[in-house]
């Protein structure tokens, strides 16, 4: 009896030290896929005194356009996005609404890759000791003044007493995200299930049935055009783009405009956006070029609040901002019309290139 104890709790010591053997000492972001599927359980605190909700999120990414992410309390399905560079479709109330917006990345994809490692070196965000295993994955444990899931790298000590413990794997999928206000749990998402080489057929991304939102509803457009279609009398090109990039297309634009504050009485071209948008690809990697203008009054688009004012040479004094989905450089004028350059490729690189562009 007491040699079959000694036995099983020596199988425990060396199954927990094989464990502790098989993590590495850190995790760094080297092998970044072009597509991929993760399946998180959410636990979200529901309020004082009241249980925490639990959901399953599956988030389905093709690199750079298309992705899928979907809400389930048990069988039923309470939010759903489908993105696939002008469309997008958004389930809410029971039904899908499809919306079409300039060419964009595809939503709730976020890139670590690079912003994370510059993030920490400039002290905003800490990188801690902490490696775990999570969904069979090891992942090194980043802290963070709020949550990633849109983007955002919110500094610590941004909000006060709000943490959030991000776990960031080799391919730089967020495994783990625990985000806490003076040690009370906000949310959990941990990942059960991870798939770095999913096989995606046709339907993955499609939406059987969906009601279109117009443009004069506020819906926004957009349209493949010829390739030297345009912007007024002062079209800005990019004389040369990285070696690799591939012109995928231009289409002509309007923004959507859904927001609650919008005058009901006003005209409905009042403050609308619209303009042309180039867009090259390379695999997973993107440039786009933005030029437009607002309607009648107004700005296309107000200071970002971790916008960088930088010089942009013959575009004028503008701002970058460069988060967990890419980089953005942009520049409005008084008279309504603007510029924007967004990337996925390194900071540096998107600021040289919207310094390039070059009037035709």
């Amino acid at each position: 009896m007491i040699a079959g104890s000694l036995v099983a709790l020596l199988v425990v010591l060396l199954v927990r030290d094989a464990t502790s053997e098989s993590l590495p000492d850190a995790v760094r972001i080297t092998q970044v896929p072009d597509a991929y599927r993760i399946v998180y359980e959410v636990r979200a605190a529901a309020g004082p005194e009241r249980p925490h909700t639990i959901s399953t999120e599956i988030l389905q990414v093709d690199r750079p356009f298309r992705s899928l992410s979907t809400t389930r309390i048990g069988d039923r399905l309470v939010a759903g996005r489908v993105a696939d560079l002008t469309r997008l479709y958004q389930h809410t109330d029971g039904r899908w609404i499809e919306l079409q917006l300039p060419p964009a990345l595809a939503a709730s994809d976020i890139r670590l890759h690079g912003v994370l490692d510059d993030r920490v070196e400039a002290g905003d965000i800490e990188r801690t000791d902490e490696v775990r295993r999570i969904a069979g994955r090891a992942c090194q444990v980043h802290r963070l003044g709020g949550p990633v899931e849109g983007g955002s790298l919110t500094a610590l000590d941004s909000v006060e007493g709000e943490v959030a413990d991000v776990c960031v794997d080799e391919a730089g999928l967020v495994l783990l995200e625990e985000w806490t206000d003076d040690g009370e749990l906000l949310r959990r998402r941990t990942a059960v299930d991870v798939d770095v080489d999913p096989d995606f057929d046709e339907d993955t991304f499609a939406v059987a049935e969906a009601e279109a939102v117009p443009a004069t509803d506020g819906g926004g457009f957009a349209e493949r055009v010829a390739d030297d279609e345009p912007f007024g009398d002062r079209t800005l090109e990019l004389p040369a783009v990285p070696d690799g990039f591939d012109r995928l297309g231009r289409w002509s634009i309007v923004w959507p405009r859904l927001q609650a504050t919008v005058d009901p009485f006003a005209s409905p071209t009042e403050g609308r956006v619209a303009g042309i948008a180039t867009v090259w690809v390379r695999g997973a990697d993107v440039i786009a070029v933005e030029q437009g203008a607002v309607s009648e009054s107004g700005r296309p688009f107000e200071p970002h609040p971790d916008g960088e004012r930088v010089d942009l040479g013959a575009l004028d004094i503008g701002e970058v901002i460069t988060d967990g989905r890419g980089t953005e450089v942009r520049v409005s004028y008084t008279d309504g019309s603007f510029v924007r350059v967004w990337s996925t490729l390194p900071r540096q690189d998107v600021l040289d290139l919207a310094r390039s562009l070059e009037a035709r």
